[in-house]
């Protein structure tokens, strides 16, 4: 038996021909640069991966134990494919699911093609930088006395930003209620790793696995060496089947996984096991450096560095994902986006209202980490020597306000006399009126924001990355979300709809559920 999967594909690629596909024989690549010795399909020795039980079963195993795990998936469909997979086999059609209102759209799917009754579990706000924080353990458990009837809990931690729940104090509140925990720990696939002498280290907060969560999704590719794509899963406990994910695996993964994707799953698990304790130990060091070096701007913030985070609202965060907020500085996320790409060549991950997010990981140049940090020092006491922000870098304080007058809730309009409290990350919470699925499934009218106060959404908006949405279908649209999105706007962020297909809904424009005309027999009742 071969020691990897790529031992086993090159070893394969020296014996058979090919009477098989993919169709291109493994001897012609017209873009002459792909790994086409090594893309098989599932013939003899090469497993197959929805029925695992040789060598890619081997190696999902030695996946297993980085996380101390008793069983794991691999997945080549990304994150998307484990959440659907996670929901569908925890929940019942028509069933009722409890969801962190900052999920990834993933979860939000789920929920609409199984017709789910969502109960919205509200992360702490943490203003200063416009983000969600974390979900309090005592609100799912508050949630769950109210909604007994719900079959799973599901979490994002740590989110985009790096923001961590507590997730151990959860899962404990979750099992006493028999009830499974779904963590989406896409972005904390380098959580919780034991790997040579770092697994007793503090300096990165646990993973959820370790912390009792029943499902775990993780994606590889985020900030571990793995190709795009790439992620795995992890099953524990007695609450959830494994079996039962497998089939769901079986429906929404591609029944032709692409065999370089579960090789570079593989190698990384690999590389991690042989040598990721030297490299976790050497981004704690190149991370402890930028945090020394940055502590000290004072126009743009990073929160955790600059300042703590306030511990009521964010459990623990991730050093790995450094946020920049320019609201100090008078700058919107993407005039710093723009600044650090077009003057210092770094190209960052998300730019939204006022904030930047720099993702870091393992692989890292230490140089150019140290590089950055001088760059940030840089931009701030350029900022300092500015008495007043170009108008291509701010949003100046007459937009705000003309922006905040126009919030009906009364909860936003302390902040006209305070710009720089404005919250441009997300609306404020929004009546859920009807389910994801039964807003989908009636009528839609498209209509112009100015009109659209009131309605229903019939869709979802965005902010991308990171893909939670700002509105969902089935939610009732209020002027706070309507200013978010001029705000937004003002800030340089683009506004996604759903899909590519609604050509119908132009910018400035929102898809609403059609409002139903009154039945005559109903009208003469009431007489």
């Amino acid at each position: 038996m071969a020691e990897s999967l790529m031992d086993a594909l090159r070893a394969y690629d020296k014996t058979c021909y090919p009477l098989h596909m993919p169709g291109h024989k493994r001897r012609l690549d017209p873009s002459g640069g792909l790994p086409i010795s090594i893309d098989v399909t599932e013939v003899n020795g090469m497993d197959d991966l929805h029925n695992a039980s040789g060598i890619l079963a081997e190696a999902e195993t030695r996946t297993a134990a980085l996380y101390g795990s008793p069983c794991c998936r691999y997945l080549v469909g990304g994150s998307t494919v484990g959440i659907l997979s996670a929901i569908r086999a925890c929940c019942s059609r028509n069933g009722t699911v409890l969801a962190a209102r900052n999920c990834h759209k993933s979860v939000w799917h789920a929920a609409e093609l199984m017709n789910l009754t969502t109960v919205f579990l509200m992360p702490e706000r943490i203003g200063a930088y416009d983000l969600f924080g974390s979900v309090r353990p005592e609100e799912v458990a508050a949630g769950l006395r109210q909604h007994p009837e719900a079959e799973a809990v599901v979490i994002t931690s740590p989110t985009y930003e790096g923001i961590l729940s507590d997730v151990r104090a959860i899962a404990a509140i979750c099992h006493a209620a028999g009830v499974p925990l779904i963590v989406d720990e896409a972005h904390g696939a380098h959580l919780g790793l034991q790997v040579g002498n770092f697994s007793d280290r503090e300096f990165f907060p646990q993973g959820a696995v370790s912390c009792g969560a029943d499902v775990v999704i993780q994606s590889a590719h985020k900030t571990l060496p793995c190709l795009t794509q790439t992620s795995w899963m992890h099953i524990q406990g007695n609450l959830v089947s494994a079996k039962r994910v497998d089939h769901e695996l079986d429906v929404f993964e591609t029944s032709s996984p692409s065999y370089p994707l579960m090789v570079s799953l593989d190698a990384a698990t690999g590389f991690l096991t042989r040598e990721g304790g030297d490299y976790m130990h050497r981004w704690e060091e190149y991370l402890t450096a930028f945090a020394e070096k940055t502590r000290g701007l004072r126009r743009l913030w990073i929160p955790g560095v600059t300042d703590p985070l306030p511990q009521t609202a964010a459990f623990a965060r991730d050093p790995g994902k450094i946020l920049i907020s320019g609201k100090g500085a008078g700058m919107t996320g993407e005039a710093l986006a723009a600044i650090l790409r077009d003057q210092y060549q770094f190209e960052t991950e998300m730019a939204v209202g006022w904030n930047v997010l720099a993702m870091t990981s393992m692989a890292d140049d230490p140089e150019e980490i140290k590089r950055f940090a001088e760059v940030l020092s840089e931009i701030d006491s350029d900022s300092l020597n500015k008495t007043e922000p170009s108008a291509r870098e701010c949003i100046t304080a007459a937009d705000i306000d003309i922006e905040i007058e126009a919030r009906a809730d009364a909860e936003f309009s302390a902040a006209a006399t305070d710009p720089g409290q404005t919250d441009l990350a997300a609306a404020p919470p929004a009546e859920t009126v009807m389910t994801i699925a039964e807003a989908m499934e009636r009528p839609s009218v498209p209509v112009t924001e100015e009109s659209a106060a009131g309605a229903v959404s019939a869709e979802y908006l965005w902010a991308y990355p990171p893909g939670v949405p700002l509105i969902m279908p089935g939610e009732r649209i209020t002027d706070g979300l309507l200013c978010t999105l001029r705000v937004l706007r003002a800030a340089g962020t683009a506004i996604h709809h759903e899909g590519r297909a609604h050509d119908s809904v132009q910018d400035g424009m929102i898809l609403t559920v059609k409002a139903e005309k009154e039945d005559p027999k109903k009208e003469q009742n009431r007489i």
